[in-house]
């Protein structure tokens, strides 16, 4: 379906339920270590594990093991196969997208608020939310994915969190200043 920096994202079936989702192969990038990979991932599946909101995209479950029995973790989760992104395109490109309103739009935007205040309830901090990170449903009805970047943050520490994986700043989430 996709692919980012850190892993590819296919559609896959859940042959116990015939039910479509969405499978994440979490490959270890060149240059990194396998203990800095361990790391990225034990911190992300941590964390989709601890969250469950209606506007965070469901968490099902992870196999240490990807579909050509390499060591690389895939995650599952619900599959929503539009973006945010894809929409904003579609605009930009002056095409019609049936039944997407003011309503739709604000839907969204309330999603997406709704979902980083949870996020921030639970010491997390996202670091990586972007239009393409924003899934939407055939309701264009919003869930926050992506939680590879994330952080989990200790309110009790005065310290400031600094690896920001040498992104532009335009590419790193406020909160990170």
């Amino acid at each position: 379906i996709n692919s980012g920096a850190y892993g590819i994202v296919y559609k896959a079936k859940n042959i116990k339920t015939n039910k479509m989702v969405a499978a994440k192969v979490i490959r270890q990038i060149e240059n990194m270590s396998t203990e800095l990979y361990e790391k990225k991932v034990n911190n992300e599946i941590k964390i989709l594990i601890k969250i469950r909101h209606p506007t965070l995209i469901n968490f099902i479950g992870y196999s240490l093991k990807d579909f050509t029995n390499l060591p690389n973790v895939t995650t599952f989760s619900d599959l929503a196969e539009m973006s945010l992104y894809d929409i904003l395109n579609k605009i930009r490109n002056s095409q019609n997208i049936e039944n997407f309103d003011n309503t739709c739009r604000q839907i969204i935007l309330i999603g997406i608020a709704r979902g980083m205040m949870y996020l921030h309830q639970q010491n997390i901090i996202h670091r990586d939310l972007k239009p393409a990170n924003v899934l939407l449903d055939e309701n264009f009805y919003p869930y926050i994915s992506d939680f590879g970047e994330s952080k989990t943050s200790e309110l009790t520490k005065s310290s400031i969190q600094t690896n920001t994986y040498e992104r532009p700043p335009a590419f790193i989430a406020p909160e990170i200043f």
